[in-house]
């Protein structure tokens, strides 16, 4: 969400701009760059002319599929590499296409990037000497599926689409309820939840012996489908949700990202924090996903800043420019606060 930063935009095509750049980088602890490789050597700043401005600096490329090897100068975002990760193949319904994740590459790449950057900041602070991280997204997608070219090498078996079900024994899907637009997710993990399951539906008829364990019902696990969406179909969503809860068994709304502020468990351990934007007024935003650590009381200090919002007090207190200076810039588009063209 951008919280706890400051926005400054700089034209790097121009030698007013790389200038600025390097003064920056000589004072950092850390530059982070997710360009193709050719950007930043396009520029004239690569690593090498980085740590040599800054010898102790950390700097940390994350490419879509590292600095060398064939694919080294193609883009990509985060489906491309979900797909080529294998993540997109085993996502989705047996008898569909391929699903997208929806992104979750980009989280899983910076999560890994600030793992490598951590331990280079240890090394640079114990040793005195910086360097370059490289951080291929691609291989930080491939770090969550490494599940699957292990099925394949080892065992010979490629996975394949299994809708909601999961790869192991259970029984578990999103089925809809009595609301309108109502859904509810379950997992029945084994013998246990199978029988709490039964007795809050009244132990129907076709809930019988030929269902008791775990194997059974994996051979009938359309027809188990078909009769709890029938059943689930005439629940209303929160009363059932706390019924299954309450029984042991893992059962959660499907809500739409609008009401994810209002879950009371989160808003119970503050993990939502206000704050006061310049645009849209005070709203809501999501903190790290740990508790506060000792002697903190928040994580938030600055909301989400806009486009080049803090140009002139960085560039005064950084780069010690002055407010004709600042104009010249501003006027000759080497800061700005809108996308050129825009």
């Amino acid at each position: 969400m951008n919280t706890n930063k400051r926005s400054i935009t700089l034209d790097l095509g121009s030698e007013d701009g790389r200038r600025l750049f390097l003064a920056l980088a000589a004072d950092a602890d850390v530059v982070i760059e997710n360009f193709s490789p050719r950007v930043m050597e396009h520029f004239g700043l690569t690593a090498e002319v980085l740590l040599k401005a800054n010898p102790r600096l950390v700097v940390a490329r994350m490419p879509a599929f590292g600095l060398t090897g064939p694919w080294r100068d193609r883009v990509g975002f985060a489906p491309t590499m979900e797909q080529i990760g294998g993540l997109t193949w085993v996502t989705g319904l047996p008898e569909e296409p391929p699903v997208t994740p929806r992104g979750a590459c980009d989280p899983l790449a910076g999560v890994h990037a600030a793992f490598a950057v951590l331990a280079a900041l240890n090394f640079a602070e114990r040793s005195g000497v910086g360097q370059q991280v490289e951080l291929p997204m691609v291989e930080s997608v491939l770090n969550t599926t490494a599940i699957q070219p292990i099925e394949h090498e080892v065992y010979g078996v490629t996975l394949n689409r299994c809708g909601n079900r999961g790869f192991g024994g259970a029984l578990q899907n999103i089925y809809r309820c009595a609301g309108d637009d109502d859904w509810i997710a379950v997992s029945i993990r084994d013998d246990q939840d199978w029988n709490a399951l039964a007795e809050l539906m009244e132990r129907p008829s076709w809930c019988d012996e030929s269902l008791s364990t775990t194997a059974l019902r994996r051979e009938r696990a359309d027809e188990i489908d078909g009769r709890l969406r029938d059943w689930f179909a005439a629940q209303s969503l929160m009363p059932t949700v706390e019924s299954l809860a309450a029984s042991g068994i893992p059962a959660a709304p499907v809500v739409s990202p609008s009401l994810v502020t209002e879950n009371p468990q989160l808003c119970d351990r503050g993990y939502f924090e206000p704050l006061v934007h310049c645009r849209i007024g005070q709203a809501l935003y999501p903190t790290p996903p740990f508790a506060r650590l000792a002697g903190q009381r928040e994580w938030l200090r600055r909301p989400p800043p806009t486009l080049g919002e803090h140009n002139e007090e960085i560039l005064r207190e950084r780069c010690g420019l002055t407010d004709e200076e600042l104009a010249r810039l501003a006027a000759s588009g080497v800061i700005g606060t809108r996308p050129k063209g825009v």
